[in-house]
């Protein structure tokens, strides 16, 4: 799996406050930009999340048009994940960016239940998500 930095929505991005936080980058698309290869959505915890009480997070992808999202389109939308499986290195997504995604594209975390104390996430578009994972024996 190949990162490029120009398609990078967050870099270890902390994420703690109850609602929405939206991604640090934008990522501008072009018009009719690509060669028809499929592009993955790929989202990790770059630090594991501590919260004092039952947290969730979700992870959800928007397009748009128009730079500053006025009519921000939700293309994905992951279910919420507990604290408990938020722990650094978990993957949250990897999945195909969806045809007419938008020329504008961004990630949107959202907390649930209760504030993060601490926590952070990485999103990024990839060619070819790693997806392999290794597995006890069970011989």
């Amino acid at each position: 799996m190949y990162l490029d930095k120009q398609n990078e929505f967050s870099n270890a991005q902390p994420v703690s406050l109850l609602g929405d936080t939206v991604s640090t980058h934008v990522l501008d698309c072009g018009e009719g930009a690509g060669d028809g290869s499929p592009l993955y959505l790929v989202v990790l915890v770059a630090q594991t999340v501590t919260s004092a009480g039952a947290a969730t997070v979700s992870v959800s992808l928007e397009g748009d048009d128009v730079e500053n999202f006025p009519a921000a389109r939700t293309l994905w939308q992951g279910a919420a994940t507990g604290k408990a499986s938020l722990v650094a290195g978990h993957r949250l997504a990897a999945v195909a960016l969806p045809l007419g995604a938008g020329r504008f594209l961004r990630v949107k975390y959202t907390v649930a239940t209760a504030s993060l104390s601490a926590g952070a996430f990485s999103a990024f578009l990839v060619r070819d998500p790693q997806t392999w994972s290794a597995q006890a024996d069970a011989l």
